[in-house]
């Protein structure tokens, strides 16, 4: 650097969804060269109050993380749905109805959903979609398509009517009604559905561009299925790089389905406001699964609070090269210190007239290891039976 001039600039966020590699190269960069200056703090957020509960998701750890969630507890933007999956999934879509007809006099009020599977990303589409058929705002289902999730390889039907909004799986070209052609949209790129024709669809982007899109540029070339899904929600993955005004994190599941970096990612999107929803019923039921069995303890709300705290805590990083590196490093350091060990006590042996029997000990190990082997994979096992 010193010879050429140059500088580096390294765009990225280590502390996002682990599977978005630009993070781990950037972990690799703090870890090979040392202390580097850097950027930490985000202006997404317009209120001092929101910057600092984002702020608290990124640094991480039960502390920081437990005064954020203590936060919004306070500020009533963290809410635990009474009853399981389908009641926090019926919830999500009335706050979402609730949100945008709130800022309905806003013409730049943007909103989001995320979660952390694509079955809940649809269950919650299909949810806000009912609504909106409800409410006349889309117009009747003109045809069910035949769809998959390209992500999963899951199946599904999925009706789609005019005003529809829909999510790509891949980069998609179109036929511009304004003239030319071109890439109308990208994988996770939300479209809303403006015409349904015999050929495909007409989709406009948030560019207000409008493109025709042929029935085979959607299909998958194995299955012949169309390669969309609903736009109301998405994915925590998918989320990542988005903006809107305000946004909804929901875990039906509970929020053992989610942890630290996910929660820092979809915690982060929003400009003004963002809401979290979690269920009570499976709060319950993870509390209750990690007490002895015939606890007669009740589970109150304050535990539920603390669960919640406790997953989102968790940052499971991934192992990257140089981590590998110093793994294989103390392997070695340790393997020699055994050996050495061994070595001189049938030095020792040998000086008191004994015969070695360093071989002998290596046997009885290894054959101590195969039952340890043998008995993890038993109870292994035996849990996944059970």
């Amino acid at each position: 650097q010193e010879r050429h001039g140059f500088r580096m600039v390294a765009i990225g966020d280590p502390k996002q969804c682990q599977s978005i590699e630009a993070g781990q190269v950037i972990g690799l960069l703090e870890k090979g060269l040392g202390k580097v200056p850097s950027i930490e703090s985000s202006m997404r957020q317009t209120n001092e109050r929101a910057r600092e509960i984002a702020g608290l998701l990124r640094q991480g750890g039960a502390e920081a993380v437990g005064k954020a969630l203590d936060m919004k507890r306070q500020d009533g933007t963290a809410e635990i749905v009474a009853g399981g999956h389908n009641e926090v999934i019926a919830r999500a879509a009335a706050l979402w109805d609730e949100r945008r007809k709130a800022n309905a006099d806003r013409p730049r009020f943007t909103l989001s959903i995320s979660t952390p599977t694509n079955q809940d990303a649809r269950a919650i589409g299909e949810a806000i979609r009912q609504r909106l058929l409800a409410s006349g705002e889309l117009g009747q289902s003109r045809m069910t398509l035949a769809a998959i999730d390209k992500n999963t390889g899951e199946h599904y039907a999925m009706p789609i009517a005019t005003g529809e909004k829909i999510r790509l799986f891949s980069r998609t070209n179109a036929a511009m009604l304004d003239g030319g052609k071109g890439a109308i949209g990208d994988n996770g790129s939300i479209l809303e559905i403006t015409s349904i024709r015999d050929e495909g669809l007409v989709l406009r982007n948030d560019h207000g561009r409008e493109g025709f899109v042929k029935w085979d540029t959607l299909a998958d070339k194995e299955s012949g299925r169309m390669r969309l899904a609903y736009g109301y929600a998405m994915t925590t993955n998918t989320a990542q790089g988005i903006t809107t005004t305000e946004h909804i994190f929901v875990t039906p599941g509970g929020s053992q389905t989610t942890d630290g970096f996910k929660t820092y990612v979809s915690g982060s999107r929003h400009r003004e406001r963002d809401y979290w929803l979690t269920s009570e019923g499976a709060e319950r039921q993870e509390i209750a699964g990690r007490r002895p069995l015939g606890d007669p303890r009740p589970i109150r709300e304050h535990d539920i609070w603390t669960n919640w705290t406790r997953n989102i805590a968790r940052q499971p990083e991934k192992t990257n090269a140089l981590d590998l590196v110093k793994i294989s490093e103390e392997a070695r350091r340790n393997a020699a210190r055994a050996f050495l060990k061994g070595l001189a006590a049938d030095e020792k042996r040998e000086a008191a007239g004994l015969p070695a029997d360093l071989s002998q000990r290596f046997a009885r190990t290894q054959a101590r290891a195969s039952v340890q082997g043998g008995l993890t994979e038993s109870i292994a096992r035996a849990g996944e039976e059970k």
